[in-house]
């Protein structure tokens, strides 16, 4: 651990009523359709301050990293009562540079949290091997972060991410998900829309049923995708999402969570089975 992550650590101090709450809440799968909050625009800020609407926000790794520099903590932006779901996905370039102990030391400094983590690209259009290795590579980060969280006692819960699309691909999280007892995944869905990949949303219902039949998944969060068309044709076990964008207003939000939120759950009591079950 880096010195400046050693005094960051020792500055957290004594554990609040509103902190011991948030760490049962964390545990807790991501249910409904939650507003994704850009810190790099300061309106996004003013409406966080005071905020009782949200139970989640979700955030951006980088500008999560930038608020901590600034401010030493996101507690001038978030409320006590706020989880936030901070998504390291970006684009290739930005994670090629970020090191692990750039993840830790925003770990160090996050409220009780859950986290998505991400490194190195896999791409459909890369040789089998080298989407294996991918895919092994963010394993290994992830039960490398999960040591440094249980060594350390960071109050975050990581949530991974899909880095696969086939059946064998999320073969290769089944040891992870044994080990840490994860029962959820974040399934990143911006790539499949626009450039080459166009609208394919059927593709992508098909690879978050591949993840949740293979892994035993009790709950998917799906990042991106906020059509209600999209929503109502997902798996039932797809409790969650988000879009890649924030909407501009609360007010218009709210409206717009209630109509999405019938069509995520639209589905809730259809059953479906594991592929362990024909195993």
């Amino acid at each position: 651990m880096s010195t400046s992550a050693t005094n960051i650590r020792s500055r957290r101090g004594q554990q609040t009523l509103a902190e011991a709450v948030n760490l049962r809440r964390i545990r807790e799968p991501i249910l409904g359709v939650h507003k994704r909050f850009e810190l790099s625009d300061d309106e996004a800020e003013q409406q966080l301050r005071g905020d009782t609407r949200h139970s989640h926000v979700v955030l951006n790794f980088s500008e999560v990293e930038e608020v901590i520099e600034r401010d030493g903590s996101l507690d001038e932006v978030l409320e006590e009562w706020h989880i936030p779901i901070v998504v390291a996905t970006q684009d290739d370039a930005i994670l090629d540079t970020r090191s692990f102990q750039d993840v830790l030391n925003v770990l160090f400094v996050l409220p009780p949290a859950i986290f998505v983590p991400d490194i190195v690209y896999n791409y459909d259009t890369m040789q089998p091997n080298d989407q294996v290795k991918a895919i092994k590579a963010y394993v290994f980060h992830v039960r490398e972060l999960e040591r440094a969280i249980a060594e350390h006692n960071i109050p975050v819960r990581l949530l991974p991410t899909n880095k696969g699309w086939t059946v064998p691909h999320f073969e290769l999280y089944r040891e992870l998900y044994e080990e840490c007892g994860y029962t959820e995944m974040a399934l990143y869905g911006v790539q499949y829309s626009g450039g080459r990949a166009g609208n394919a949303t059927r593709q992508l219902r098909r690879h978050a049923t591949f993840a949740i039949q293979t892994l035993n998944l009790e709950n998917v969060f799906v990042i991106g995708r906020l059509g209600l068309d999209e929503l109502l044709r997902f798996d039932p076990r797809v409790n969650g999402a988000c879009g890649l964008r924030q909407l501009q207003t609360d007010e218009r939000f709210a409206d717009v969570q209630r109509r999405l939120q019938r069509a995520l759950f639209a589905n809730s009591d259809h059953t479906q089975s594991n592929l362990t079950t024909f195993q």
